[in-house]
């Protein structure tokens, strides 16, 4: 059962987690956009991305995705993000240069992996949760398999991603990204100032 955040009456829904950088890119994008979409709240931990109801959704089972006015989805956090560039019109057509100019720095760098090892690295315990969770997360894939047919391509090429060794940046690799995504967390802090 996901847990809905009923913002607007406008049809347009964002399946987000706060567990996810990259749905939380998107949300951020979205504030205040012409899209305004209700926000459900997709719950990882419980592996909700992965059950029937949400794969019927999203059938390549991740968060974000976007279900927009005329039923068409975006799964990817990029293509949410240039969504919202095209949608913008006024004078905020410098909101999407600046939108751009943050999809361009944070998709130049393995944020995922940065953000894991960044905290991985620091918590252990955070490391083994995330064990944890991955073993979790192909046992619910394993029990929908064959349960449900009509979702059984999807739940195999979720088991394949899944069972592929994580992608993890080199050391020179994590360092690079750290220095470029800088100046954008920079230029972010400073619109979260103005904004305050």
């Amino acid at each position: 059962i996901f847990f809905r955040v009923s913002k607007s009456t406008m049809p347009s829904t964002l399946y987000f987690s706060n567990l996810s950088y990259y749905s939380q890119i998107a949300r951020i994008a979205l504030i205040d956009s012409p899209l305004d979409p209700e926000i459900v709240i997709v719950s990882l931990p419980n592996t909700e991305h992965l059950k029937p109801p949400y794969a019927r959704i999203n059938p390549k089972l991740t968060v974000p995705a976007l279900r927009l006015e005329d039923g068409a989805m975006l799964t990817d956090s990029r293509d949410i993000l240039n969504k919202v560039c095209s949608e913008t019109s006024e004078p905020a057509s410098e909101r999407g240069d600046t939108i751009r100019t943050i999809i361009n720095k944070l998709y130049s760098v393995p944020m995922g992996t940065v953000a894991f090892r960044a905290t991985a690295r620091n918590n252990k315990l955070f490391y083994y949760i995330n064990q944890f969770l991955g073993m979790n997360g192909r046992r619910e894939i394993q029990k929908h398999l064959d349960k449900d047919p009509d979702l059984r391509e999807a739940y195999v090429k979720a088991l394949e991603i899944r069972n592929q060794p994580p992608a993890l940046a080199t050391n020179e690799q994590f360092r690079k990204a750290v220095t470029t995504v800088q100046p954008v967390l920079d230029y972010l802090d400073g619109l979260l100032t103005k904004a305050a």
